[in-house]
């Protein structure tokens, strides 16, 4: 099983989301908090051995992707994820002006592309015993 890790481990996807959430004075969208809600390793050791498995292990994973365009990062995870059929559902906002917000934060944050971001997430492994 591989999770994602918190906001604070994946800087850009936290500051889309929190450019997403300007954008709505209620009820912004917030799917972006559930893959980036972070399982912690104990939680995650507790729903492995739940259905049988053993010998659990648990690594970080970190990569730094180079991104060519603010805007790619940006319209992926506003538009690639059902955070878009959120905007959509409130119909108060051009999902385009929060990709170009979006990526404009991006930029003030971590300077003209290409940039490489940073990305963090934790993997599970368990083996189930034989019978």
């Amino acid at each position: 099983m591989n999770v994602w890790d918190s906001f604070e481990d994946n800087r850009a996807v936290g500051i889309v989301d929190e450019v997403i959430k300007e954008f709505f004075e209620q009820e912004p969208p917030r799917f972006l908090e559930v893959p980036f809600g972070q399982i912690d390793v104990d939680t995650g050791r507790t729903l492995y051995e739940s259905v049988g498995l053993r010998d659990i292990q648990v690594a970080k994973v970190k990569a730094a992707i180079e991104v060519s365009s603010h805007d790619l990062p940006a319209r992926g995870f506003i538009t690639g994820t059902p955070t878009i059929l959120e905007i959509g559902q409130r119909a108060t906002v051009d999902a385009e002006n929060v990709v170009a917000a979006a990526a404009s934060a991006l930029e003030d944050k971590f300077g003209p592309a290409p940039v490489h971001l940073d990305f963090q997430a934790t993997v599970f492994v368990g083996s189930k015993p034989e019978r």
